[in-house]
């Protein structure tokens, strides 16, 4: 299961066929990945706890921003939800469909 904010829609979960969101939109993205009964994307609310429960595998991994994988004993709950304040990243000011190139 992958779960990404509006800046994570834009890379791993586009390559797992999430939808882009922009960054004006409040919201989280919850995107299956690798499902042997898929799933749709879904969209909500940046004020959502979303839960996951991780069974019935051989193993499972937790990882986040791409960094330091952690195995979890299973079977396991993972409750993900937006921080306060919320983690400023420096950057260049971008448009967004211009930083996308391919839409721009």
């Amino acid at each position: 299961m992958l779960i990404a904010t509006q800046t994570g829609s834009t890379a791993y979960n586009l390559s797992e066929d999430g939808p882009l969101v922009h960054p004006s939109v409040d919201g989280l993205v919850v995107n299956e990945m690798s499902g042997t009964d898929p799933m749709p994307p879904l969209v909500v609310d940046d004020d959502a706890t979303v839960t996951v429960t991780a069974r019935d595998a051989d193993h499972a991994v937790v990882v986040s921003d791409g960094r330091q994988p952690h195995e979890i004993e299973l079977p396991a709950e993972i409750t993900v939800a937006r921080t306060e304040p919320p983690v400023r990243l420096a950057g260049p000011v971008a448009d967004f469909f211009e930083a996308l190139g391919k839409l721009s």
